[in-house]
């Protein structure tokens, strides 16, 4: 539990870096939030419909 406290604490001092504050509003609206999750929701729903597969994607990626 410590561990999580600490990290949430972290997490919420890194906020104060002047290269971040221009992202606080974005991450607050959910925006980066739904910027990552739709792509990977739409590939893991759509992706075997298209043929994309585990092996197709790691080969892409090396």
């Amino acid at each position: 539990m410590s561990v999580l406290v600490l990290a949430f604490i972290a997490g919420a001092l890194a906020t104060l870096n002047p290269c971040v504050l221009p992202m606080v509003p974005l991450t607050l609206m959910g925006g980066m939030s739904l910027a990552v999750t739709m792509p990977g929701t739409f590939l893991a729903s759509v992706g075997p419909a298209i043929g994309l597969s585990i092996e197709a994607i790691g080969i892409g990626g090396r």
